[in-house]
């Protein structure tokens, strides 16, 4: 397995970057699965302790030139994504409760409800 290791500096210390990667690995086990590239970055800490892992799959091509950008990018938009459902969550949205389906998509409705408050509230924010 192809493998790319770097050190980066975080604050005052450098961390490790050790990022690996398959290409065409098919999604599941089944003859009409999809064809992936997986990647994984793991973090490890000058003490040699792995303080961070994950893993992703892609339909872009992956090799050494551009494997560490595929992974922060990878990062980057789980991050995005936790911080945006925390919000949801926790600022007043309420879209933890689950609402139930019921016969006429009530959950439906109201989480495309509470997607189009936040969506307002994000564009109040960044032009006022």
């Amino acid at each position: 397995m192809p493998a790319f290791e770097q050190k980066i500096k975080q604050g005052a210390r450098f961390v490790t970057h050790r990022d690996r990667w398959l290409e065409g690995v098919p999604l599941r086990d089944a003859r009409d699965a999809l064809i992936v590239n997986w990647l994984e970055i793991e973090i490890v800490d000058p003490a040699g302790k792995v303080t961070d892992t994950n893993s992703f799959v892609t339909d872009r091509p992956v090799g050494k030139t551009n494997v560490a950008e595929l992974a922060a990018c990878g990062r980057a938009r789980w991050k995005i994504e936790n911080e945006t459902f925390n919000t949801l969550k926790t600022k007043g949205y309420n879209l933890e409760h689950n609402f139930g389906h019921g016969r006429e998509n009530l959950s439906a409705v109201l989480a495309t409800m509470n997607l189009i408050a936040f969506a307002m509230h994000s564009v109040a924010d960044l032009v006022d």
